[in-house]
């Protein structure tokens, strides 16, 4: 548990400099940029598969909660899994699983990943992400946010353990 809560410590830490540190575009976006693929994003070698794995698996929820899928979700998220979204709502594994059905993305962006390790099965997949969403047939506003997620190395599984976006500042 002490090593869990150090590991989030430490991304919340580094989150607080991401928000003042990274640039973005204005609220009101282009039209849909083709997203980076992982491999032009990795450096070479080694470090080039797992930064392109992790991205894919980042990707990945976001296409499982696009088809409403909670269990592929869930598959990639530890049980104790985090989300903190945009307006501040902070929501346990089991809320954002209870939240899947309810949104519907009729479109996302996802852009400039940068994936960095504090610890050997510890990483951080930071983004800039864009969605145009309906939460429970309401409309969300669509904006562009800075995204962050921890994923950690459990056996030979990485899985998530916290992800947080904050708006991203109009320039």
């Amino acid at each position: 548990m002490r090593k869990t809560l150090s590991v989030l410590l430490l991304a919340t830490w580094a989150l607080a400099g991401l928000a003042f540190a990274e640039t973005t575009p204005t609220a009101t976006p282009a039209p849909a940029p083709t997203p980076t693929p992982a491999a032009k994003t990795a450096k070479p070698g080694k470090a080039a598969g797992l930064e392109a794995q992790l991205i894919a698996l980042e990707t990945g929820t976001w296409e499982a909660a696009k088809r409403h899928d909670v269990k592929a979700f869930a598959e990639v998220c530890l049980d104790d899994c985090i989300e903190i979204w945009g307006d501040g709502t902070v929501l346990t594994i089991k809320e954002v699983l209870d939240e899947v059905p309810n949104m519907v993305y009729a479109d996302y962006k996802l852009e400039d990943f940068k994936v960095t390790f504090p610890a050997k099965t510890t990483a951080l997949v930071r983004y800039r992400s864009w969605y145009q969403a309906t939460d429970k047939g309401q409309p969300l506003p669509a904006q562009w946010v800075l995204s962050t997620a921890v994923w950690v190395k459990k056996g030979d599984a990485w899985k998530a353990a916290f992800y947080q976006e904050t708006p991203a500042p109009k320039k």
